[in-house]
């Protein structure tokens, strides 16, 4: 069900690289990088959106990318980085029709073990405020 912007065929990979050089064009380099993992979101509100994240720990690099957003016009998603239940920002994702991105390169990510998202007020919090709508476990090499 998750093709489109996401799924492993060749169209949704079209889609997708149109998606992301139109808004985050510096996020191709990690989405075409051999060690780059890709990582299906594992939402805990599966009424709120679906989607991917690209980690590459080597380069210190992240891209999230999402669909079916569904959001009051007062709500942000906000990406965390989790390290043994410390969380930092990684900053709020951008939405454009319905889906949403974020590209992170540099020490935000740190040794965060984890990546979740909030639903959080307008503008992002310096703290959640509400449960994680998504995560992902990273895996180490």
């Amino acid at each position: 069900m998750l093709l489109g912007l996401f799924g492993t065929e060749p169209d949704g990979r079209s889609e997708r690289n149109r998606y992301v050089s139109s808004y985050e064009p510096q996020a191709m380099e990690v989405l075409n990088r051999p060690e780059t993992v890709a990582y299906p979101l594992d939402w805990s509100r599966k009424d709120q959106f679906s989607g991917n994240v690209w980690y590459n720990g080597s380069s210190g690099e992240l891209f999230v990318l999402i669909e079916d957003v569904a959001l009051s016009d007062n709500r942000s998603i906000q990406a965390w980085a989790v390290k043994n239940g410390s969380r930092n920002t990684l900053g709020l994702v951008q939405i454009e029709d319905r889906k949403g991105h974020l590209y992170v390169k540099g020490s935000q990510l740190g040794e965060a073990d984890n990546i979740a998202l909030t639903v959080e007020p307008t503008g992002g919090s310096v703290k959640p405020t509400s449960p994680d709508a998504a995560w992902v476990h990273l895996l180490k090499r």
